[in-house]
């Protein structure tokens, strides 16, 4: 996932939800990390208590990129390109499918033996799902986003003010939920 080259200084909506990627893909790797076998990572796997905790912040940072996209860009772009525009309707798609990975794996039962190779199978499943989801992003949504702001059709610096702003309350809500 290259980004295009920026002034320095010029961080807007795209870099903060790259930012959020980057952030998501390395927890969920480490929490895809094999607990035995030939390790996946430089890092020992972590603790099971530790792969909970690490799963429980990435869920939340998915909630938190899901809002920025679903509740800010994507109404922006709608409103640019118009609603019906095939970006949108392919991006909704994206993001349900991991919203259904999500939900499956947590309705897995917790940290049960019987279930580990579950869990892996789940959280092996996410993890592509949440990639997919991010390489459409990087390759269509965030291309559209850039052709409309390059035509002066949104503005990426505006909408990263009111990203900043809801993402501290998606976060907030999240360490409460």
């Amino acid at each position: 996932m290259k980004k295009p080259p920026q002034a320095v200084g010029k961080a807007d909506a795209l870099d903060r939800l790259r930012d959020e990627q980057r952030q998501i893909d390395e927890l969920l790797a480490r929490c895809a990390q094999p607990e035995h076998g030939p390790p996946a990572s430089t890092l020992p796997p972590p603790s099971a208590l530790d792969r909970a905790r690490m799963t429980g912040l990435a869920f939340t940072l998915l909630r938190v990129y899901d809002g920025l996209e679903s509740r800010l860009l994507e109404p922006a772009l709608a409103q640019a390109a118009g609603a019906t525009h095939p970006v949108l309707a392919l991006a909704a798609q994206r993001r349900t499918a991991v919203l259904h990975a999500m939900d499956a794996f947590e309705k897995l039962p917790p940290r049960d033996p019987r279930h580990t190779e579950t869990r892996v199978r789940a959280m092996t499943s996410l993890v592509h799902e949440v990639r997919a989801w991010f390489d459409f992003d990087e390759n269509q949504l965030f291309g559209l986003a850039r052709e409309l702001s390059q035509g002066g059709r949104i503005d990426l610096s505006a909408l990263d003010h009111e990203f900043a702003m809801r993402q501290e309350a998606l976060l907030s809500a999240g360490r409460e939920g």
